[in-house]
């Protein structure tokens, strides 16, 4: 066996409620196609993985990350929570609806298409 380990895999959470609009793993891959061929014993695959993750639109922060042998990365990834979907209609944003959070903060748009549990859709006139 090679001590380079070149075949090493990435385990992580899911999110709570599950969104129509992205893969994770398939972002991160189309994002960083080379991230996958490195070594697991490069000395910055560890942190390029953990940016790689937090470049995602649906992961707000990644709140570990560590090393699991043999060949494993594993993360603990937090999820953008949307609360509510807000109609709009703005030159700048269009017509239509975005999600947003607990905060009020707009999300990306691969919520756009999610099944809100629980949520509240709040009709805005005009938003400036």
């Amino acid at each position: 066996p090679s001590d380079d380990y070149k075949s090493w895999t990435v385990e992580y959470n899911l999110p709570q409620r599950v969104w129509a609009g992205e893969d994770v793993l398939g972002f991160v891959r189309k994002n960083n196609p080379d991230l996958f061929e490195r070594s697991y014993n490069d000395k910055t695959l560890l942190e390029d993985v953990t940016n790689s993750f937090n470049l995602s639109t649906i992961v707000k922060s990644v709140k570990s990350a560590k090393r699991k042998c043999p060949g494993t990365i594993v993360l603990d990834l937090e999820y953008f929570e949307p609360i509510a979907m807000v109609r709009v209609d703005s030159e700048a944003i269009g017509k239509g609806y975005i999600s947003v959070d607990k905060y009020g903060n707009q999300l990306p748009a691969s919520f756009f298409d999610m099944v809100l549990e629980n949520g509240h859709k709040i009709d805005v006139e005009k938003i400036q």
